[in-house]
C-alpha cells in the first residue's frame, strides 16, 4: 500500500495543486489554459498507471476521462459539468480503499473557497462499537460512510472538510437524491483537539468535568463514527426525511434548520440512552463544535455551518441554558435537554405542513428570531450582528494570537 500511496504523493496530488492553482471560484481556469491542458492530460495518463496499483478504479478513471474530455472541448475557461464522476463514483467496501478526483467544492476547507480540481484517497473503517447502533437505531438507507483519508490534494487534506457528497461535485444537473455520504473521520481528532478544546477550556466553567479531552486516537474516531451515524439516521426520520426531500432541505433556510435539528435529536439519544458507546463524548463534540468552532471560522458570516453554532447558542441563552458568569459560560444541563427538545418540536412543527413554499417561508422567519441575515447582492446570506456571542467571539479571537503547541504532527493524521 506505501507504493500507491507514494505514487499518489508524487505523481497525482503535485499536478492536481498546480492545475487548481490557476482555477476561479466557479471551477474555470482563469489563465495558461494551453498548459493546463497538458497537466489534465499529464493526469489522466497517470491515473491510468494509478490502476494498475487499484484494479478497481477503472471505471473511476473513465468517467474522468470522460468529463475531462468533454471539459476540453467546451473550453477549460468555461464552467465544466462533472456528470460522469457523479454516476460512476461509488464508495469503498468496509475494509477497501478508493479515490476520487473531479472539480466540487469543499465545506470548512481553506479559502479560497469554490469549485476547485481534487483528489483524495480513503480506506473505509465501519467501527464495531456502532453495531450496537444498527440494533438500536435501524437505518433505512445507511449512507454514511465512516473512513479515514490517507492522503489528497489540498482542499481535501489541509483545513477543516470532513465530508465528501456527491451533490457538491460541480454540474449542470440538480442532484435529487443523495446515495452517499462519505466522511474523512480521523481528521476531527486534530480539528477538536487544537481548535475547539482550547476554546471551550477558556470558555467553559468546570472544565474539568469535560470528558472528550480524555479520548485517545482509537476512541476518538470511533466516538466520532457513533456522531455520524447517528447524525445520519436522524436526516432519515420524520415526515420529510433528507433523502426524499433532498431538493426542499437544499434551500438556505430550511437546511440550516434541517442540520441543528439532526444534531440536537442526536445529543438528546446520547442524553438519554446509555446504551450508545461515547454518549457523553459525543453529546460535548455536538454542543462545542457548533458553538464554538464553526462559529469563529474566519469566514463565519457567509458559512452556513457557522449559521447553525449561532442559532443554536442563541436558543440555549434563550432558555437560560447558558448563563454568562465571570465572563465564562455555565451550562445548566437539565435545561439544555428541554431546550433542545423545544428546538427540535419547533422544527418539526415546520416540517409537518404540506405546503413546501410554506415550509421555506417559515424556516426564514424562524432563523430570523435568532440570526440577523442580509442578502448580499450577489445572493449570499451574511450572518450579522451576532449580540451575545461577540463576548464569546472576541475571546476565542484573541486565543488566536497566541501560539499553540501543535500535539499532533501530520503522521498523527495521516498515515
Amino acid at each position: 500500500m506505501q507504493e500507491t500511496i507514494n505514487f499518489i504523493e508524487t505523481h497525482i496530488n503535485p499536478l492536481v495543486i498546480e492545475f487548481r492553482s490557476s482555477q476561479t471560484s466557479t471551477g474555470v481556469i482563469s489563465n495558461d489554459v494551453e498548459k493546463k491542458k497538458m497537466i489534465l492530460f499529464e493526469l489522466l495518463n497517470n491515473c491510468d498507471e494509478l490502476s494498475k496499483y487499484l484494479p478497481n478504479s477503472k471505471g473511476i478513471i473513465q468517467a474522468f476521462k470522460e468529463d475531462v474530455n468533454n471539459w476540453i472541448k467546451l473550453g477549460l475557461d468555461k464552467k465544466p459539468s462533472f456528470d460522469s464522476i457523479i454516476l460512476k463514483y461509488q464508495p469503498p467496501l468496509n475494509g477497501d480503499f478508493s479515490f476520487f478526483i473531479g472539480v466540487i467544492k469543499n465545506q470548512n476547507s481553506v479559502p479560497p473557497r469554490g469549485y476547485f480540481l481534487e483528489f483524495f484517497f480513503v480506506q473505509r473503517e465501519e467501527p464495531v462499537c456502532n453495531n450496537i447502533l444498527y440494533k438500536l437505531y435501524p437505518h433505512p438507507a445507511n449512507i454514511c460512510i465512516s473512513s479515514k483519508l490517507i492522503t489528497g490534494s489540498t482542499g481535501f487534506k489541509d483545513g477543516n472538510c470532513v465530508v465528501f457528497f456527491p451533490e457538491n461535485i460541480i454540474s449542470n444537473n440538480k442532484i435529487e437524491k443523495q446515495n452517499y455520504a462519505l466522511f474523512f473521520f480521523n481528521k476531527f481528532r486534530y480539528i477538536y483537539s487544537e481548535i475547539t478544546l482550547p476554546r471551550v477550556s477558556i470558555l467553559i466553567q468546570d472544565f474539568k468535568l469535560i470528558k472528550s479531552n480524555k479520548l485517545n486516537e482509537r476512541d476518538f474516531y470511533f466516538a466520532r463514527c457513533v456522531w455520524g451515524y447517528l447524525h445520519d439516521y436522524f436526516h432519515h426520520q420524520g415526515v420529510k426525511p433528507f433523502n426524499e426531500f433532498l431538493y426542499l432541505k437544499m434551500n438556505w433556510y430550511v437546511g440550516l434548520l434541517e442540520e441543528i435539528k439532526v444534531d440536537c435529536q442526536t445529543a438528546i439519544e446520547c442524553l438519554s440512552n446509555t446504551e450508545i458507546p461515547f454518549r457523553r463524548e459525543v453529546f460535548e463534540f455536538i454542543i462545542f463544535d457548533r458553538m464554538f468552532r464553526y462559529t469563529c471560522q474566519d469566514d463565519f458570516e457567509y458559512n452556513f455551518d457557522s449559521g447553525t453554532g449561532f442559532l443554536l447558542f442563541n436558543f440555549l441563552l434563550e432558555g437560560n441554558a447558558l448563563q454568562f458568569k465571570s465572563d465564562q459560560i455555565v451550562i445548566d444541563e437539565p435545561l439544555i435537554k428541554i431546550a433542545l427538545n423545544k428546538l427540535i418540536l419547533d422544527i418539526c412543527n415546520i416540517e409537518s405542513e404540506n405546503d413546501e413554499d410554506l415550509i421555506k417561508q417559515m424556516c426564514e422567519q424562524y432563523v430570523g428570531r435568532y440570526l440577523n441575515i442580509e442578502k448580499t447582492p450577489s445572493g449570499r446570506k451574511r450572518i450579522k450582528n451576532i449580540n451575545a456571542f461577540q463576548m464569546v467571539q472576541q475571546k476565542i479571537f484573541d486565543l488566536k494570537k497566541y501560539a499553540l503547541n501543535s500535539k499532533f504532527s501530520e503522521q498523527d493524521l495521516f498515515y
